[in-house]
């Protein structure tokens, strides 16, 4: 099977490194945001379930360079879709487009649901229902310029960055796979110790104690539906990775400067599972004495002003440089405002949701 996954843009090697850990399959970039992989159905499964730094797993049907609307529809008719839904599934198609064209993400959607139809009917004489709602069944196409990827989704309605332990609802929540990618960036272990001093809702908490005790994500992914895959086998699976949940006291710190994260973060920690200690402090003042630092700071969009978020960044970087700590691992919007005092090992841009960040390695050597 051809495999692509989607993950945090700009973190593309980080998703290459966790796939080969995970499968020991062998990734490369597709293009900022997309890796390619090869793989079986328990691949499938082991990428949906343990996977901390993709957002989707694809199974992909037909990949190539296109010339039109109807082209894409001639293309996509060819494709024998009674092997992959079954005639009591309901589907819907998603698309996404990058270029100028002279059609919408709409108009895929609804030539390569028409060509899904006609070749089912074709093959089968049977008219697949379609459901745009809750779809059982969801095929996704992109585009992007004269190129386009055809996939079945194997994860389902919900990205996987969609984490159950979420129940506080911060008003500058991190994404959970990016805050796992930063946490692998720090070069953390379990043996070391991890301290973010302004931890918001405990997300990058969470992520590393999540990696570190082995436990995966949610089970209700839409690789179920698909009739094709091995169903009992990669229930056995399941249960065997299920199995090697750990439960391990590790050195991961938390504190905020406002009570009701702190609380929250709590909160997002007992449904997560895991144990973090927690508390209240004020990261310009405490000492950052930890092996890492892993940290999402105020970016002065949401939350707070750019001239207080300038204030901060300068005093919390005087507090890093005076502290005791091997590694750092800071991203923000506004890197222009972060005056640096340590050794930039790293800076790389990436993508938090639509804004553009820089993601900051630092060495304390």
């Amino acid at each position: 099977m051809e495999i692509l996954a989607t993950t945090v843009w700009g973190m593309e090697d980080i998703a290459i490194e966790e796939v080969k850990e995970l499968t020991g399959r062998t990734a490369t970039v597709v293009h900022k945001g997309m890796i390619r992989s090869r793989g079986d159905d328990e691949d499938l499964l082991i990428l949906n379930h343990l996977s901390r730094s993709l957002h989707r797993v694809l199974l992909l049907l037909l990949h190539g360079v296109f010339s039109s609307l109807k082209d894409l529809y001639d293309r996509a008719r060819t494709i024998n879709f009674a092997r992959y839904i079954a005639p009591e599934l309901s589907f819907a198609v998603r698309a996404e487009r990058i270029g100028d064209h002279n059609f919408r993400s709409m108009d895929i959607e609804r030539e390569i649901g028409q060509a899904i139809i006609d070749s089912y009917r074709n093959a089968t004489g049977f008219k697949l229902r379609v459901n745009l709602d809750e779809p059982e069944v969801i095929v996704r196409v992109e585009v992007r310029h004269d190129t386009f990827w055809l996939a079945l989704d194997t994860t389902g309605m919900d990205s996987l960055y969609k984490r159950n332990y979420r129940v506080y609802k911060h008003p500058a929540p991190l994404n959970p796979c990016l805050a796992y990618c930063l946490v692998r960036l720090s070069k953390w272990t379990s043996s070391k110790s991890l301290f973010d001093p302004m931890c918001g809702s405990g997300t990058i908490c969470i992520e590393a104690a999540r990696w570190g005790n082995d436990i995966p994500n949610r089970g209700d992914y839409a690789l179920w539906h698909l009739p094709f895959l091995d169903h009992q086998r990669l229930d056995k699976l399941r249960t065997t990775i299920e199995s090697r949940i750990r439960n391990r006291k590790l050195k991961i710190r938390g504190c905020d400067i406002v009570d009701r994260h702190i609380e929250g973060a709590r909160t997002n920690t007992e449904r997560a599972g895991v144990m973090v200690e927690y508390f209240k402090c004020d990261a310009t003042k405490i000492p950052l004495d930890s092996d890492v630092i892993v940290c999402n700071p105020p970016y002065g969009l949401r939350v707070g002003s750019k001239k207080k978020v300038k204030r901060l960044y300068a005093a919390f970087m005087d507090n890093l440089a005076r502290s005791d700590w091997e590694r750092a691992v800071i991203i923000t919007s506004n890197p222009q405002l972060m005056p640096i005092k340590v050794h930039i090992v790293e800076k790389r841009a990436v993508m938090y949701g639509n804004l553009p960040c820089t993601v900051m390695v630092m060495d304390k050597a």
